[in-house]
Order: C-alpha cells, then structure tokens, then sequence
C-alpha cells in the first residue's frame, strides 16, 4: 500500500458543477481515471426517433449528417451524436432512425432546449414539411 500511495497522488474538489481529479503520474493514474469516470460522470442522452418518408429518405439522411448535425454539435451543448436505423420495424412508409445527442450535463441539454431547440425544429420543418414523424426522449447512461 506505501508503494501504491508513493506512485498516486490525487485530490478531489469541485470545480464549478463538474467534479475534477488531479492525479500524479504513476502507473495506475489512468486507472484512476477510468475508476472516476464510472463514478462521478454523468452522460445525458438526448434521443430522437424519426419516422422519414421514402422519397426523401437519401437525401435527408445526407442533410443530417452534413448540415442538421453539425449545426447541433456546434452549438456547444452536446459532445457526440450516433445515428441509428432501427430493425424489424415497418418501413412501408420510410425507415425509422435514432439520433443520440450525448450531453455531459443535464444543464448542458436544458441549454439547448431552452436556447436552441426550437430553431432547429423549424428549420427540419421549413426543410422536410410533412414527410417525417419525430418523438424525443432524454436518457441518462448508467453504464
């Protein structure tokens, strides 16, 4: 145990709301690390789960990787998406996608809803009209 706090030197404190450690280099610091994000981090999920009609479906998912996410990203409030198309689901009518938009805070994405969310459901509107059906969720990662 001596060696091992020879080797580790960290401190806990807060910095604003977001826990901060500072760790000393040694041969367990990235462990440390590793331990405190599965402690202390928590990851908000922001889902969206949208219906998108046939026609358009090739171009709307080239608008969402190109223009729609990265005007998202760019607003400073989420840190990552990942698109999904959802299996064994009806697509007479379109396919089905999930984007998830991982915020590090609950604030974080309150920042967006409040601040930006409704310009850029208009802007979906004013761009795809009727052709797609959203329904929104917010998760937290517990893993």
């Amino acid at each position: 145990m001596v060696q091992l706090a020879k080797h580790l030197y960290f401190s806990l404190f807060k910095a604003g709301e977001k826990n901060v450690v500072a760790v000393n280099s040694g041969p367990f610091a990235g462990l440390i690390w590793l331990l405190f994000d599965a402690i202390f981090a928590v990851m908000i999920l922001y889902n969206v789960t949208i219906k998108i009609g046939t026609e358009v479906c090739g171009s709307w998912l080239e608008w969402l990787k190109e223009v729609h996410i990265p005007e998202i990203l760019a607003t400073g409030c989420f840190t990552k998406t990942t698109i999904l198309k959802l299996l064994d689901v009806d697509d007479t009518e379109g396919p089905t996608y999930a984007i998830q938009y991982f915020a590090e805070t609950r604030e974080a994405y309150e920042m967006y809803i409040d601040q930006f969310s409704a310009v850029m459901r208009q802007r979906s509107f004013d761009k795809w009209g009727n052709k797609f059906i959203a329904f929104r969720s917010l998760m937290q990662v517990v893993n």
